[in-house]
């Protein structure tokens, strides 16, 4: 630790009582001696700048060890975690033995180190744990290097988005307001090119940096229902309930007959793919007023329907596909529904937010929250009436070439995990992380298609080697990869090392994290957690006790 620099002496007082023209019986004695204390002033004041400047050095150098000790911190509640639950676990792990149908979860320890290992496939074994390389078996022990093969090596960096934190480093370039949802679980403003991590609703626990991909989202506003939007057989009543923003933004929409009622909008597309994002919130049932959809006016079809179930945010979809339900907070939930077939530019479009028939009757009702844009803690998702309001992507950008300590640009390995909770699964192309190099050609990627989990390698020859590591799961996802020497290898946890020539790979200039470039189905993307590169090629043995311990 650092001394702080030591203050210097006081500046010296003006001596007293100053000079006046007008009293010139006094004004030399005064004046000499405002002229002699005119020296040590000015020293005094170039010492006290020197002081400042070293204290703001200085306290920067705290900052800087304070985040290494968070991170550090972080790091070793992990291990100890991964610990104890190790060692409960090993106690009954049973001795290893050849061609024994084991069952995946099983726990044996190896007759030839005495390690404890875990079946992750489950069948027929006929090779030891220890040397397993396909995956098959994954370390029950407790995380050192001795006993599951990590790398005898130290990060280059640590991106802890889950810890709350953005790297200074990391450049964001979205140039719209978007929301995100704050540490006391609200939806809260992010401005332009603001980079912000997103905080669980329920648990307050901090999920990591989620991109967004370029879109234009139906513009809707909740607070001009009574003059913005027709309603049927249904009647709105403004500022009724607490929104997902904290503010009297939700709007009740009532049931005023029994026979259906409609609360429909109309929009104009403006592209072949439209997205309709609504906060909806439970009223006096779980299934009354819950049926939205999309509907074509210029082609007289339906193009998206769903159903949501407020209790518990299922949301069964009758025509389309891709629509999901996010959970908000406050029992409100993020219903998003997208039109990707149907549709062309220039289209009519009927929004129907609410509807209610089949079992309700009067006085049966929901509610529903997309404030204005302009005056409320809400953004591109809940933009403002009359238009489709466009969100630019949300991606952060880490030039290596400005950072060339962060990774070998021809030799490296990275390993990355996320939240697939709420990953999208129809249509989408989204990406992870990509490396990229002069002009901004990617060369690696890891990315989320259709619900699986790809890897992706382009050598300066155009070779390729493309890796299908499996599906993504709910909850926590770690990939980790290797480039070097023309070979690229690739592992998910629990999965087996995948390899290929790819050739010589060019030198990589930036990294960057969600990126999602996409196709039209990809509305959004997840909370990226910890992002780690390493400074060399690791060998299978060691990816996979990477994404198994990290």
């Amino acid at each position: 630790m650092t001394a702080p620099p030591v203050a210097p002496d006081p500046v010296p007082a003006v001596p007293e009582p100053v000079p006046q023209r007008s009293d010139w019986e006094n004004f030399a004695a005064r004046g000499d001696a405002l002229l002699t204390w005119l020296v040590p002033f000015v020293a005094a004041l170039v010492a006290l700048r020197t002081y400042l400047i070293a204290g703001m050095n200085w306290v920067a150098t705290k900052l800087a060890e304070i985040t290494a000790l968070a991170n550090s911190a972080s790091l070793s509640e992990q291990a100890s975690a991964a610990n104890a639950a190790a060692a409960a676990a090993s106690a009954s792990a049973a001795l290893w033995v050849y061609g024994t149908n084991y069952a995946a979860g099983t726990r044996t320890f190896s007759p030839t180190n005495w390690q404890t290992y875990i079946d992750n496939v489950g069948g027929v074994s006929n090779t030891d744990p220890a040397a397993d390389t396909s995956g098959r078996w994954i370390s029950g022990m407790l995380p050192t290097a001795e006993a599951i093969g990590l790398p005898d090596l130290l990060p280059t960096a640590f991106f802890n988005f889950a810890g709350g934190q953005i790297d200074r480093r990391l450049v964001n370039g979205r140039s719209t307001p978007k929301t995100t949802i704050s540490p006391f679980g609200l939806v809260v403003p992010v401005a332009a090119q603001f980079t912000a991590v997103e905080y669980d609703p329920a648990t307050k626990r901090c999920k990591g940096f989620r991109g967004e991909q370029a879109i234009n989202y139906i513009g809707i506003n909740s607070e001009t229902m009574a003059t913005d939007w027709i309603a049927g057989n249904t009647a709105l009543t403004a500022a009724a309930t607490v929104g997902p923003d904290g503010l009297m933004s939700g709007v009740k929409v009532e049931a005023t007959t029994s026979t259906t009622g409609t609360t429909i909008k109309v929009v104009t597309a403006t592209a072949a793919a439209q997205f309709y994002s609504i906060a909806v919130k439970q009223g006096s049932g779980p299934t009354e007023a819950n049926s939205f959809a999309i509907y074509n006016l210029t082609t007289a079809a339906n193009v998206a329907s769903v159903e949501i179930n407020y209790a518990t945010g299922v949301v069964t979809q009758f025509v389309g596909a891709g629509a999901t339900a996010e959970a908000l907070g406050g029992g409100w939930w993020r219903l998003r529904i997208q039109a990707t077939a149907g549709v062309s530019p220039g289209d009519s479009l009927n929004l129907y937010a609410c509807q209610t028939g089949g079992p309700q009757v009067t006085g049966q009702y929901a509610y529903v929250a997309q404030p204005a844009l302009a005056d409320k803690r809400f953004a591109n998702y809940y933009p403002t009436a009359g238009a489709n309001v466009p969100l630019a992507a949300d991606s952060l950008v880490l030039d290596l070439a400005a950072h060339p300590t962060i990774i070998n640009p021809r030799e490296y390995t990275v390993v990355v995990s996320f939240d697939g909770t709420n990953v999208p699964s129809i249509g989408t192309d989204v990406h992870v992380l990509a490396l990229s190099g002069a002009g901004g050609s990617e060369l690696v990627r890891i990315a989320i298609i259709n619900g699986g989990v790809y890897a992706q390698a382009i050598s300066a020859s155009a070779n390729q080697a493309f890796f299908d590591l499996g599906a993504v799961v709910a909850g926590r996802n770690v990939i980790a990869f290797s480039v070097a020497a023309g070979n690229f290898l690739a592992v998910a946890r629990g999965g087996a090392v995948q390899t290929s020539a790819a050739g010589l790979m060019p030198a990589v200039t930036a990294l960057g994290f969600a990126c999602v470039p996409g196709s039209a189905g990809s509305e959004f993307a997840f909370p990226i957690e910890r992002v780690m590169p390493y400074p060399r090629v690791c060998t299978p043995v060691e990816l996979r006790a990477l994404v198994n311990n990290f």
